[in-house]
């Protein structure tokens, strides 16, 4: 009977080590996208407006959806000053 269950245990333990580092992998790979994502909108700000606040940084480093930096990369491409950016930007949050 011990033989078993260490044996169960010893499958068990392996399918739920190999879940849990699928897991770690997977969030790994969406929190450097999201990290890329936020420093392309930074770039874009700075290449277009020589200079980003403090302020408007911190917002954007601290928005966790994807979809919402992607729009406020193209909000950043398109914006015709910083001013009506962060009119946007507001407008996300």
């Amino acid at each position: 009977m011990k033989k078993q269950v260490v044996h169960v245990f010893k499958e068990k333990g392996e399918e739920v080590m190999n879940y849990w580092i699928e897991e770690g992998e997977k969030r790994g790979r969406e929190l450097g996208i999201l990290e890329g994502t936020r420093g392309m909108v930074l770039e874009a700000l700075k290449t277009k407006f020589n200079s980003v606040s403090n302020a408007i940084e911190n917002i954007i480093q601290d928005i966790k959806d994807r979809n919402t930096l992607s729009n406020l990369h193209r909000e950043a491409i398109l914006s015709n000053n910083l001013n009506e950016f962060q009119l946007r930007l507001e407008a996300c949050r």
